[in-house]
């Protein structure tokens, strides 16, 4: 067990060192990966490494061991412990080279390691004993999915909050060598696909695609096609290579390759239903490009979860599939983390599927209720900061069909990327988004660029930087399917 683990004479040795006047300088500049007092199990060298951090925090000041040792702050019996291991070290060092304050950065490597890792299995062990201690409590007739439920929930909090002790960040020097090695690592991510196209023009064209390590999120109100638009950015990326995933909190398989069927043939999804044995054909035909091929890596999957599963449980379930992108449909339906209220639950999922993101070099796209009048985000203001790339539309359903199904996509975050709104039209009863451009011709009006060339039909005085003020086209004006 490891509460019998004897590592006072590892920690003390390094205890040593990061109080030596010698090297003094090497420890400031690595202060906060040394000097950690989780990092000891001894509650006397805790207590010293303690002090020593407090004082360099509040007043810059590093004490040496001779210095501690004299400090009137520390107890009695925790400076005549430090000195009396000190004389038993000098005593023994001559024979046990173990005892020696290391002297070179590969022995200091090796005693930290070994004590970090003591540290944490140290604290697992203890999270084991508290739990079979609770086990001990709890007899097997009084057992519920409750009960089991709120353990596993505990146990994965205490294993949660155990310090990893990584402490190994890297100061980046910007050389000749190392920036040219960054450049050609740049250039490899970016042959290897780093930025996913979305499939629209309006936004690719001027931002490549959605960069990996993002946390994509996609906003807007109820009816107003969240989930068309996952659906259309899903076959985008999977007919241009991409491996996508989708977790449907709302949908069955059935109904998502129905509205895929839809998408593609622009057969209502109640139409398809109604006159199945004679669309089935066209149906598969159009499912095609999307079913797995041993010839191309790419594919196109989705996840119904349980109810009980959180945004963690999905992911770390998902993450050995590799895949480029993930959409989580909606994220507001997510068995939520445990958390005091709904909106820190939200943040900590946006914060974990940022985190998830960047370790795992892909994307993870949340899509999430706007509220009707404040066009924000239910319950979490937070959730846009964590995200990467935001993609927001404020039309309610009267307004898309008024309009033509024109939206004007606003970009809340772009982060290195522009940030310039671009237009889309969606057709709602086809689960279905596609660009919808404006150019200006020789007498200052926009023209829709979707028109059949000659098309004198035109939107007078509109401006694209003024959406809002953009007047309502009658449905005459919006080009057909047939004319495009």
């Amino acid at each position: 067990m490891a509460n019998n683990i004897s590592t006072t004479n590892d920690e003390f040795v390094f205890f040593r060192f990061i109080t030596s006047p010698k090297y003094k300088k090497f420890v400031k500049k690595h202060f906060a990966k040394y000097v950690n007092p989780e990092l000891f199990i001894n509650l006397h060298i805790r207590k010293a490494v303690e002090r020593l951090q407090h004082l360099y925090i509040e007043r810059d000041i590093l004490l040496s061991f001779k210095e501690l040792v004299r400090d009137t702050t520390l107890s009695e019996e925790t400076k005549n412990f430090l000195k009396k291991k000190e004389r038993i070290r000098k005593q023994l060092a001559l024979q046990d080279e173990t005892l020696e304050i290391p002297k070179s950065k590969k022995e200091l490597e090796s005693l930290f390691n070994y004590l970090k890792f003591i540290s944490v299995y140290k604290k697992l062990v203890d999270i084991s004993n508290e739990i079979s201690e609770k086990l001990r409590n709890i007899t097997p007739s009084s057992l519920d999915e409750e009960t089991i439920k709120n353990l596993q929930l505990e146990i994965l909090e205490k294993i949660n909050s155990t310090p990893t002790l990584s402490g190994d960040g890297k100061l980046y020097s910007l050389t000749k060598e190392s920036a040219k090695d960054e450049i050609r690592g740049l250039r490899n991510k970016l042959k290897n696909r780093w930025f996913i196209p979305t499939g629209f023009k309006g936004f690719d064209n001027i931002n490549i695609g959605i960069p990996r390590d993002s946390l994509f999120l996609i906003g807007a109100k109820t009816g107003c096609g969240k989930s068309s638009m996952v659906l259309q950015l899903a076959m985008n990326m999977k007919t241009q290579g991409a491996s996508v995933c989708i977790v449907p909190l709302e949908m069955s398989v059935d109904q998502i390759l129905l509205r895929m069927a839809s998408n593609r043939l622009r057969i209502t999804v109640n139409d398809l239903v109604a006159n199945y044995d004679f669309y089935e054909k066209r149906i598969i035909k159009a499912l095609t490009p999307f079913i797995l091929d041993e010839k191309n890596s790419s594919r196109f999957d989705i996840y119904i979860p349980e109810p009980e599963e959180t945004i963690e449980d999905i992911l770390n379930c998902l993450k050995p599939n590799n895949y480029d992108i993930i959409f989580i449909d909606l994220i507001n339906l997510v068995a939520p983390i445990r958390s005091e209220n709904e909106s820190q639950a939200l943040n900590k999922a946006g914060r974990f599927a940022k985190v998830f993101a960047t370790s795992n070099e892909t994307v993870v796209c949340l899509v999430a209720q706007l509220d009707e009048e404040k066009h924000k985000i239910r319950y979490s203001r937070a959730l846009t900061e964590h995200a990467s790339n935001s993609w927001f539309w404020f039309e309610n359903v009267d307004d898309i069909m008024s309009n033509g199904g024109i939206v004007k996509v606003i970009q809340r975050k772009a982060r290195n990327q522009s940030p310039a709104p671009f237009w889309l039209k969606v057709e709602l009863k086809y689960y279905r988004f596609e660009d919808y451009d404006f150019k200006n011709d020789e007498n200052g009006d926009y023209v829709s660029t979707r028109k059949k060339a000659g098309s004198k039909k035109r939107y007078k005085d509109f401006d694209p930087n003024k959406f809002d003020e953009m007047p309502e086209p009658s449905l005459e004006e919006i080009p057909t399917d047939d004319e495009e």
